[in-house]
């Protein structure tokens, strides 16, 4: 019997990526030497570069602030502009980020119905903890959780296992009472199955499904149609 629900924070619960697409509106304003570029050219580089800077964050190399800067120089070498601080314009980013944030759609009220059902709530997240803590407080979540796991604090991020390990140890369950929900599919899916957990997908933007075995949701909403699945799958 499933005793915890541990949920990723980005993109699963707190809407990184359309927060991402309302601030590359205030960006253009920003940067007009970006105007020749689609916005779907943008976003491919900035999320390109995201997963390829954050990676040195999560494993240690670089603080948050430098990997957050040396990304930024990343995105306006490919642009070749020259004449922009790229501290000033990661300071700009998060400003015009911050002040855009907003859940999943359906993510509170999911929250709230299976904590109504006797479940503990987690979350395994990386990034660091300032950042993850003031997203659950500004989006008024932080009270329905009661496990939080951040790679900073953890010394592990995902998907290594070990940052699983002590959200399992935190929450005092083992493997067979938790289960994981999220989009990364080797994050949140094939890391923590490795580990015993059972692990639902959270396919929000149809990607191809890579085992069908997996159960698999597209939305969090209806609540009433993800909570069903949810049971079917680890809650009886």
């Amino acid at each position: 019997m499933i005793k915890v629900v541990f949920f990723d924070l980005d993109d699963t619960l707190y809407d990184h990526a359309g927060i991402v697409e309302t601030t590359l509106h205030k960006l253009r304003e920003r940067l007009p030497q970006i105007a020749q570029h689609s916005d779907a050219e943008v976003l491919e580089l900035y999320h390109r570069l995201l997963e390829q800077y954050h990676k040195h964050y999560i494993d240690g190399t670089w603080p948050f602030e430098e990997a957050h800067r040396r990304r930024w120089q990343a995105m306006l070498d490919h642009w070749a502009i020259a004449d922009v601080d790229p501290e000033e314009m990661r300071l700009y980013w998060r400003e015009q980020y911050f002040a855009n944030q907003k859940l999943v759609t359906g993510a509170r009220e999911l929250l709230e119905a299976l904590r109504s059902r006797g479940l503990a709530i987690g979350i395994v997240t990386n990034n660091s903890v300032s950042d993850q803590v003031a997203k659950l407080r500004d989006c008024k979540i932080d009270h329905l959780i009661d496990h939080l796991v951040i790679s900073e604090e953890a010394g592990y991020g995902k998907p290594d296992e070990r940052i699983y390990a002590i959200a399992l140890e935190r929450a005092c369950v083992n493997p067979a009472e938790a289960m994981m929900i999220g989009d990364h599919w080797e994050n949140d899916v094939l890391a923590p199955s490795k580990l015993g957990i059972k692990a639902v997908w959270f396919n929000r933007r149809s990607a191809s499904q890579p085992d069908p075995s997996i159960l698999t949701i597209t939305s969090l909403e209806p609540v009433s149609e993800a909570i069903a699945a949810i049971f079917r799958e680890g809650l009886r």
